[in-house]
């Protein structure tokens, strides 16, 4: 499906299949600029996985909240709480929102305070 046409029906049916059978589809899309912010994000967490995996410059507690951190986030955002919950989004409904913020909270505090 290209971006400059609208689904044919057949890849409407199929998606819809698709998300029936396949709990692994359940997951949300996102489109918009939010879509494309989030695939950056992605592209940034890869690299700093990468980087940090084959540099090591940062601590092992430091670097294994930072995984869960961004782990964390892209759960709330990717996977809904409900199965009724619509899949087509423009942004993450608020109480993912709330989840994130508060998985920033605690293992920013955890890699600030750490060392101490």
């Amino acid at each position: 499906m290209s971006d400059n046409k609208s689904p044919t029906p057949e890849e409407v049916r199929a998606r819809q299949l698709l998300e029936e059978k396949d709990a692994e589809s359940r997951t949300r899309i996102y489109e918009g600029p939010f879509g494309r912010a989030l695939t950056a994000l992605l592209v940034l967490w890869a690299a700093f996985q990468i980087y940090f995996s084959v540099f090591g410059a940062m601590s092992a507690i430091n670097l294994r909240a930072s995984h869960t951190l961004f782990l964390l986030a892209f759960t709330f955002i990717f996977y809904p709480t409900c199965k009724k919950e619509k899949r087509r989004r423009s942004l993450p409904p608020i109480h993912d929102i709330i989840l994130i913020a508060a998985s920033i909270g605690v293992f920013g505090y955890l890699m600030l305070n750490y060392p101490r």
